[in-house]
């Protein structure tokens, strides 16, 4: 029987072209086995969602005990929390994987914090939100026991490191910067390889999974959210979404190409939107960076990310 090679999980961060991953590399079924999938919402549910009581690390071991030598997968990018809906449970997430799987390999993916904010405000609004992007970003931000629902410190991406390596030996955390995927595809893929010691071949970035919404279809979506909201208990199935919920979303499937290509509505609301968001974070991110930088080796600001000097 070939021997199990040490387990690949996959932890987060979103929009960091998680789908590409999933399916474009981690489904290479000649080198990864994904028992719970290669996108595992069973991942969720084994190190968030169930009870302390009922968490049983030997039964989930078993799921990847025989992958016939290929490298087991573990791979959801909401692991280490949820922003937008306010889900932040990194802390007991690593706990609970380094329980089960000592030896686990934990990549984790990031993006400079600008942009991530702003891909965080539209996704937010692509599934149902309202809120303006002050109420995301600064709500309760002086309040005591309180604060924005885009939390500011989850975004340092040092402190994750630190708390990942608090888990796992440093030699089995990699952070892989989203924008290196883009800017020297090869010298990506060369650094997943050395992490887990494979073969894969480049692949190009070409295409955005999840497309970006024009600007006047971004800001029509977000007010149609405030009359359509979206149910509080979502349904397995978007056939068994409301019909207004699915009105909504194909008036804003099939007006946003025209919009788009004829009009620039909202073009002027939606470079408000990146200057609150430029002017409120500012550099404050920038020792956070110098310090990843220093510990992943990586020079971040070639890649578009505030780095302290």
């Amino acid at each position: 029987m070939a021997t199990t090679p040490p387990i690949l999980i996959h932890a987060g961060y979103q929009k960091t072209a998680s789908t590409f991953l999933q399916n474009q590399i981690f489904s290479d079924q000649a080198v990864f086995a994904a028992p719970w999938g290669t996108q595992s919402a069973m991942a969720i549910e084994a190190f968030i969602l169930s009870h302390p009581a009922r968490f049983e690390s030997d039964a989930i071991r078993a799921d990847f005990a025989n992958t016939d030598g290929r490298i087991p997968l573990i791979s959801h990018e909401d692991l280490l929390g949820y922003p937008i809906y306010g889900r932040y449970h990194a802390e007991a997430a690593l706990t609970r994987m380094a329980k089960t799987f000592p030896e686990a390999r934990l990549l984790v993916c990031v993006r400079e914090q600008r942009s991530m904010m702003m891909a965080q405000y539209l996704q937010y609004i692509r599934q149902g939100g309202s809120e303006t992007i002050q109420t995301m970003l600064t709500g309760n931000m002086d309040r005591p026991g309180f604060r924005p629902v885009l939390r500011r410190d989850h975004f340092e991406y040092d402190l994750s490191y630190d708390l990942a390596c608090a888990h796992f030996p440093r030699e089995q955390v990699l952070f892989m910067p989203h924008e290196l995927m883009r800017a020297d595809p090869a010298a990506y893929i060369q650094r997943l390889n050395g992490f887990l010691g494979t073969t894969l071949e480049e692949k190009r970035l070409e295409q955005v999974v999840y497309a970006r919404r024009g600007d006047a279809a971004i800001l029509l979506e977000r007010w149609l959210n405030r009359w359509v909201p979206v149910p509080a208990v979502r349904p397995a199935r978007y056939e068994d979404n409301t019909r207004l919920v699915k009105l909504k979303n194909t008036l804003i499937k099939r007006i946003d190409p025209i919009l788009s290509r004829h009009t620039k509505i909202g073009a002027r609301q939606i470079a408000a939107i990146r200057g609150f968001i430029d002017d409120t974070i500012g550099i404050e991110y920038a020792a956070s960076n110098q310090r990843l930088s220093d510990r992943i080796g990586l020079d971040l600001t070639g890649l578009g990310y505030p780095v302290a000097t």
